[in-house]
């Protein structure tokens, strides 16, 4: 079964107490509760969607959701980057992805299983897997190149997983992600527990969407020898995604009163020769993010959504209304 949640009203009401603020006005398209226009008194617009804002220039933004560039021109520039390769399809034939998935799995075994297998294009963590066999990664692969051309096979990064959300040259933001996970309590399968925790985040107007279909979920219990029928024991906690993504189930820590200033610095500095202004920059942190501790880039996203704010649970000092104020602002003030 998979859960379909409307876009959380909390998202257009802080949109209209900004635009109140500002003295602006929304304009959304019928039909689309999410989007929409944002205009000034001055006649000036900016155009937001669930998953972008229009803030960043359009050529620095387009690379930046090719991962693979993004990641070569970051490497360039000095910065330390997970260890990867793309490979690509150059035609739509089963044979060519057959010898596509051969040479990557090669390639796999080469970094050490398990490996992290992703979609050149995707977002919100679409996609993106941790192989630990040759059957999950020839799974995996076969699922990426169903709807993108381009599969990025990654070494695992050993340590914790942060997002650090920058807005001209300042910190915004930032969280700890942890994975979809259940704590058993001797009595309910995991299937009715995923249902349970999906009904608390309708309640608390989060956007997550916890899919009982997902692959990734199966593959997960698989390797555990259970299944969504499973009874965890009372206390139980039973991880069910490689992967901490925040819009499939996963928990956000917020973190940002406690950013080594290196780990602070090294987001500001990346964001802004990557020509963006508005980012947010995903790593992983081999020790205590409060301290100077060796860490590696994952990726950069040039378009954090309006529901990432909510689904990161905004910083007790900068409530949601008050980050999509800066945003909103700083696009006015350029």
């Amino acid at each position: 079964m998979k859960y379909r949640v409307s876009r959380p009203p909390e998202v257009l009401e802080n949109l209209q107490k900004v635009a109140a603020r500002i003295g602006a006005c929304i304009e959304l398209k019928p039909g689309r509760k999410m989007i929409g226009q944002f205009r000034i008194k001055d006649g000036r617009v900016c155009y937001f969607l669930p998953s972008s804002l229009d803030i960043n220039p359009t050529g620095t933004a387009t690379l930046a959701r090719d991962k693979d560039s993004a990641s070569y021109f970051m490497s360039c520039m000095g910065y330390r980057i997970v260890e990867g390769k793309a490979f690509a399809l150059s035609s739509a034939g089963t044979g060519e992805r057959t010898r596509t998935i051969d040479k990557a799995y090669r390639y796999a075994t080469r970094l050490g299983l398990p490996v992290i297998t992703k979609p050149n294009s995707g977002s919100r963590g679409r996609g993106i897997t941790l192989a630990h066999t040759q059957r999950e990664f020839y799974g995996a692969m076969g699922e990426i190149f169903a709807y993108d051309d381009v599969a990025l096979v990654q070494r695992k990064a050993i340590g914790r997983d942060y997002r650090i959300v920058v807005l001209n040259g300042t910190i915004i933001t930032a969280c700890e992600r942890r994975p979809l996970s259940v704590i058993g309590d001797g009595q309910s399968t995991i299937e009715a527990l995923l249902q349970q925790k999906q009904q608390a985040f309708e309640q608390i107007g989060r956007p997550s969407r916890i899919d009982l279909r997902n692959p990734s979920i199966r593959r997960v219990l698989r390797r555990r020898k259970m299944t969504l029928g499973s009874v965890p024991q009372e206390g139980e906690c039973v991880t069910l995604m490689d992967t901490a993504n925040l819009m499939s189930g996963g928990e956000a820590i917020d973190v940002t009163a406690s950013l080594h200033p290196s780990i602070a610095q090294t987001a500001i500095n990346l964001t802004r020769d990557m020509g963006l202004r508005l980012a947010s920059v995903d790593l992983i942190v081999d020790g205590d993010i409060n301290k100077e501790c060796p860490f590696v880039i994952l990726e950069i996203n040039s378009a954090p959504g309006l529901d990432h704010f909510l689904g990161a649970h905004a910083t007790k000092a900068k409530p949601v209304e008050e980050l999509y104020f800066d945003v909103m602002a700083s696009f006015f003030k350029q």
